[in-house]
């Protein structure tokens, strides 16, 4: 198997992709992990926390965006404009924690261009992602959203 520039996958490379399979298959909170990182790192193995999502983003070329947000998660994200607030100017819940500086709440964000161009890098994806250029749009039968009538009409 090879990662995204067709260089082959270290043994390093498979552990961290097994070890984040484990925490995203298992729910299991960074704190716990960072619990099992400080009692067993040694005879684990393991990296930390920030190296195993270092790695991760590295091995795919998907970044997550962290942003500051809300407590109340739908009122506000604090970018732009209300980057400098203290407060949102909806609810007005506090920014800050006490301290002034840790944010209350914040939002990870995965963005979907680098999703989707990693999708095409893949030859057996991309083939996937591009089935419905080999459909018959002339097919009384619609078994597929690209017979629809709406899909036609954007052609």
């Amino acid at each position: 198997m090879c990662h995204i520039d067709n260089q082959p996958l270290s043994d390093v490379d498979y552990q961290q992709i097994k070890m984040f399979n484990v925490l995203i298959c298992s729910n299991l909170s960074g704190k716990t992990y960072n619990l099992i990182w400080a009692c067993f790192s040694q005879e684990l193995q393991m990296n930390s926390l920030y190296q195993v999502h270092l790695q991760i983003a590295k091995l795919s070329h998907v970044i997550e965006h962290t942003y500051d947000c809300c407590v109340n998660s739908s009122c506000c994200c604090f970018i732009a404009c209300f980057a400098s607030l203290n407060a949102c100017p909806y609810c007005k819940e506090p920014h800050y924690k006490s301290d002034g500086w840790t944010p209350l709440q914040t939002f990870h964000y995965l963005p979907i261009g680098p999703r989707l161009k990693v999708l095409y890098l893949n030859d057996k994806f991309s083939e996937l992602l591009q089935y419905h250029g080999t459909l018959d749009l002339d097919s009384a039968t619609i078994d597929n959203v690209f017979h629809g009538d709406h899909y036609h009409s954007l052609l």
